[in-house]
């Protein structure tokens, strides 16, 4: 089993604002009853086609959002199920640059994982980007720029071309060039014999070098819901 993808600070933004408001309605049922529990309802499946992100929270109330495919709704018959809630995005030319995904299971991945601390990892990330990993505790989450293939020049010329105000104009270019400096590895990995969901974001002129890594449960393919 394998995956590994290489993703700018643009994904990793998106990233982070489709996974805040789900991880809000599994918060308040992890802290009661699921505190040691890794996932505690919510489970990513990944192929070399899409990844999706399947959560379930309890019925607190809190409002919720989605973003890109994402599905809500509340079961009348089992209010104790609270919310359920599915996004799905696109691998290829989407939320990745690149990237592999290899398994026995017809190149199938699937694992638990605490979303409130993916969302952490994500948060982080973004700030050591100089990004805004805000949201994390309930205020505003960060916005997803365009995305984009960082070394598509041509995307960079359409988007300073459209702008007529000089000054917005440079202050959006210097910010491209700022993140696209950054390259974040996002991939399955062991640490202290634990798999874990390891993202590892780096600089090209070598000034950061910052590493987070979330506990994963690995669960066979067709445990998939």
């Amino acid at each position: 089993m394998r995956f590994k993808s290489r993703m700018a600070a643009e994904h990793i933004s998106l990233l982070h604002s489709i996974v805040t408001p789900i991880s809000r309605l599994t918060s308040s049922t992890d802290n009661k009853t699921k505190s040691n529990v890794i996932g505690s309802g919510s489970t990513i499946y990944l192929d070399p086609t899409v990844l999706r992100i399947s959560s379930r929270g309890g019925s607190s109330g809190s409002n919720s959002s989605s973003y890109h495919r994402s599905d809500n709704d509340t079961n009348n018959n089992n209010a104790g199920e609270g919310i359920a809630c599915f996004a799905e995005l696109i691998t290829t030319h989407g939320i990745f640059l690149e990237h592999k995904i290899e398994s026995v299971a017809g190149n199938v991945i699937v694992f638990d994982i605490d979303l409130v601390q993916f969302r952490t990892a994500l948060a982080a990330t973004l700030h050591s980007m100089g990004g805004n990993g805000g949201g994390g505790g309930g205020g505003e989450s960060s916005r997803a720029g365009p995305l984009h293939n960082s070394k598509d020049a041509s995307f960079r010329t359409s988007l300073d071309g459209n702008n007529n105000n000089n000054n917005s104009n440079t202050t959006t270019s210097q910010q491209y060039q700022f993140r696209d400096s950054f390259v974040v590895i996002m991939k399955l990995a062991k640490r202290s014999g634990m798999p874990c969901l390891c993202l590892d974001a780096s600089c090209v002129n070598g000034t950061l070098d910052v590493h987070h890594a979330v506990p994963v449960r690995i669960l066979r393919a067709e445990e998939w819901q």
